[in-house]
């Protein structure tokens, strides 16, 4: 089990660093001139000389703790300050590139209906097992405003993370599915989970560790069981922050003998006769 992600080219986390990093190395470049200055000034004979040139050192030192204050400040406020005042806009949520389209029907007293359905709303708020918050390592507080898209199911994913003949109902043989989902406002090094559970209401897997350094992207989780696992019924797989559920996405597993062989690289949208 794994989950992966791509990235935007500079996010606000990013732009923070490089701010903090370029303070610091102006900050050292003052600090050793400060006590050159004052180590010169200690060599000079002439007081009032010697008294101005060492206080223009300590100057030169002041300055450089300043910077290394500014450093610190914006190491712990700044990001928080920057989405204050320049909310970022919500990611593009994952829609799927299918279009239903209406079969003929056989007679006029017989009409074929999708195999879509809409997927049901949940009726109660997911919450952790105690099991699993006993393996959280996070140190970081999550920020619960963050943003996920719609989980879109497949069997498979691209280069970019996305999915390849996404649906809501599949059939067997099934080895591995894929939730994919696009992200935003993620922060670095909070604790996330994702939980696969069976049409039976069990848990068949789970996932917990900390984000990774970037803040917005694509990103899946897979779930990978052999083909007797695979049970009928509808799945449901559940993402949170901390122990705060923050999104849910379902898919069905269908018996259904004369799909096997158009099904070869993913669910089918349109239904057959």
């Amino acid at each position: 089990m794994d989950i992966s992600f791509t990235f935007t080219e500079l996010d606000i986390h990013t732009t923070v660093i490089a701010v903090i990093f370029f303070l610091i190395l102006i900050g050292i470049i003052i600090l050793v001139q400060g006590r050159k200055i004052i180590r010169y000034g200690t060599q000079i004979t002439y007081y009032q000389k010697r008294r101005k040139i060492v206080q223009r050192g300590w100057y030169f030192i002041l300055v450089a703790l300043i910077f290394g204050i500014v450093a610190l400040v914006i190491g712990q406020y700044g990001e928080d300050m920057i989405y204050s005042v320049y909310p970022p806009s919500p990611t593009t949520t994952l829609t799927s590139t299918t279009t239903l389209t209406p079969t003929i029907t056989i007679t006029p007293t017989i009409t074929l209906t999708p195999t879509l359905t809409v997927t049901p709303a949940i009726s109660s708020t997911p919450s952790l097992s105690n099991k699993i918050m006993s393996e959280f390592s996070g140190e970081t507080t999550p920020n619960y405003d963050a943003l996920f898209s719609p989980l879109v199911f497949a069997f498979s994913i691209d280069e970019g993370f996305q999915p390849v003949n996404p649906g809501y109902e599949f059939y067997p043989p099934i080895q591995k599915i894929f939730a994919s989902f696009s992200f935003d406002q993620m922060r670095p090094g909070s604790q996330w989970t994702a939980v696969w559970i069976n049409p039976d209401r069990e848990i068949i897997f789970y996932e917990t560790s900390t984000w990774g350094e970037y803040t917005g992207g694509y990103g899946y989780s897979k779930c990978e069981l052999s083909e007797d696992e695979w049970i009928l019924g509808e799945y449901e797989v559940q993402f949170f922050l901390g122990e705060t559920w923050k999104t849910s996405g379902r898919f069905l597993v269908s018996s259904n003998d004369g799909m096997e062989e158009e099904q070869l690289d993913g669910p089918t949208d349109t239904p057959s006769p």
